[in-house]
Protein backbone atom coordinates (compact mmCIF):
# COMPACT_ATOMS: atom_id res chain seq x y z
CA UNK A 1 0.00 0.00 0.00
CA UNK A 2 2.82 2.33 0.73
CA UNK A 3 4.73 1.34 -2.39
CA UNK A 4 1.59 2.39 -4.51
CA UNK A 5 1.65 5.75 -2.80
CA UNK A 6 5.21 6.40 -3.75
CA UNK A 7 4.81 5.39 -6.94
CA UNK A 8 2.49 7.45 -7.48
CA UNK A 9 3.79 10.53 -6.06
CA UNK A 10 6.64 10.00 -8.48
CA UNK A 11 4.83 9.73 -11.25
CA UNK A 12 3.23 12.91 -10.58
CA UNK A 13 6.84 14.19 -9.74
CA UNK A 14 8.08 13.47 -12.56
CA UNK A 15 4.68 15.16 -14.62
CA UNK A 16 5.39 18.21 -13.22
CA UNK A 17 8.75 18.00 -13.85
CA UNK A 18 8.03 17.34 -17.60
CA UNK A 19 5.44 20.01 -17.80
CA UNK A 20 8.02 22.47 -16.35
CA UNK A 21 10.31 21.56 -18.61
CA UNK A 22 7.77 21.77 -21.67
CA UNK A 23 6.92 25.55 -20.83
CA UNK A 24 10.03 26.44 -20.72
CA UNK A 25 11.61 24.92 -23.77
CA UNK A 26 10.36 26.01 -26.75
CA UNK A 27 11.37 22.46 -29.18
CA UNK A 28 9.36 20.33 -26.81
CA UNK A 29 5.97 18.75 -27.47
CA UNK A 30 3.18 19.58 -24.42
CA UNK A 31 2.05 16.72 -22.75
CA UNK A 32 -1.48 15.66 -22.43
CA UNK A 33 -3.63 17.11 -19.89
CA UNK A 34 -5.01 13.86 -18.69
CA UNK A 35 -2.53 10.70 -18.28
CA UNK A 36 -5.65 8.69 -17.82
CA UNK A 37 -6.30 5.45 -15.41
CA UNK A 38 -3.13 4.51 -13.40
CA UNK A 39 -4.68 0.80 -12.28
CA UNK A 40 -4.75 -0.22 -9.11
CA UNK A 41 -5.60 -4.08 -7.58
CA UNK A 42 -9.01 -2.54 -5.91
CA UNK A 43 -8.85 1.23 -6.40
CA UNK A 44 -8.16 2.24 -10.16
CA UNK A 45 -6.71 5.99 -9.72
CA UNK A 46 -6.60 9.07 -12.42
CA UNK A 47 -4.46 11.58 -12.54
CA UNK A 48 -4.48 15.14 -14.29
CA UNK A 49 -2.00 18.15 -14.83
CA UNK A 50 -3.41 21.24 -14.66
CA UNK A 51 -0.42 24.17 -15.07
CA UNK A 52 2.05 23.33 -12.49
CA UNK A 53 -0.13 21.30 -10.30
CA UNK A 54 -1.05 17.13 -10.61
CA UNK A 55 -4.17 15.70 -9.19
CA UNK A 56 -4.41 12.23 -8.25
CA UNK A 57 -7.73 11.36 -7.33
CA UNK A 58 -8.93 7.43 -5.98
CA UNK A 59 -12.02 5.51 -6.25
CA UNK A 60 -12.41 6.29 -2.22
CA UNK A 61 -12.98 10.53 -2.96
CA UNK A 62 -9.39 11.07 -1.84
CA UNK A 63 -7.41 13.88 -3.64
CA UNK A 64 -4.10 14.39 -3.26
CA UNK A 65 -2.51 17.23 -4.76
CA UNK A 66 1.07 17.62 -5.25
CA UNK A 67 2.37 21.24 -5.88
Amino acid sequence: MIIRHLCFILLAFAAVTRTTFAQTNPFACQPPQLLGMISGLNNPTSMTIDGNDAYIIEQKHTLVIID
